[in-house]
């Protein structure tokens, strides 16, 4: 007897499951000794704030051995290399970040941008429409109507290849530092609803989340 004739319907395909984006290092915001106001199993733990730096995400995480690091030091993250990393606590939301963090963030991400421009100029090359009246090039402040059809008129004819490229073929000025503006943007705005560089934030942090003894990690 055949599969059809068995009177068992075929199964519909499974959506393909969302890869997770896991951060494989990250640049270092805030080195925080004095945690004993925490409510956390973390309490009196030295607790690193950094920028994960494929995804943007904001973390915290326990050091090996903090007095070896200084701001603004990556650490390397992925599990089978990392070397002063005990512990990746989970996500955070700007807000969670200290004051130091925080002054911190412009200098991280641009050293995100500038360490990672043939990144950012592949999604030049790729940047789609978000709808049929928006495209995500006009979500970058300082790209309007009319940038936009000279950025797809020229990726057209040949893929841009650095930044200087593109600014020589479109006329448009400063894209690192409107890439950099875009970015600061979507991490700092809790209320962005596109986010074309960044991970959305976390409805609720992981510190937030084990303050009211809810398990898991974000991460």
């Amino acid at each position: 007897m055949s599969f059809r004739e068995s009177g068992r319907r075929d199964r519909p395909n499974r959506r393909p499951t969302k890869q997770k984006k896991y951060e494989k290092s990250a640049l270092i915001l805030d080195i925080l000794e004095n945690t004993h106001s925490r409510k956390d199993k973390h309490k009196d733990k030295t607790i690193v704030q950094a920028l994960g730096t494929s995804y943007l995400t904001l973390l915290e995480l326990i050091p090996v051995n903090a007095s070896s690091l200084t701001l603004m030091d990556e650490l390397v993250l992925d599990k089978e290399h990392r070397s002063n990393v005990q512990t990746i606590i989970g996500r955070i939301s700007y807000d969670s970040l200290s004051n130091v963090a925080q002054v911190q963030l412009d200098a991280a991400i641009s050293k995100v941008v500038e360490d990672n421009e043939e990144r950012y100029v592949e999604w030049l090359n790729k940047a789609p429409s978000i709808s049929i009246r928006l495209h995500s090039l006009q979500i970058i402040k300082g790209i309007g109507p009319k940038a936009m059809e000279s950025i797809l008129q020229a990726r057209k004819v040949k893929k841009f290849t650095s930044f200087a490229d593109f600014e020589e073929r479109t006329g448009v000025k400063d894209i690192k530092e409107l890439i950099i503006a875009r970015i600061q943007q979507e991490i700092t705005d809790n209320t962005e609803r596109h986010h074309l560089f960044t991970r959305p934030p976390p409805k609720e942090d992981s510190y937030t989340k084990r303050q009211h003894g809810r398990r898991g990690s974000f991460y």
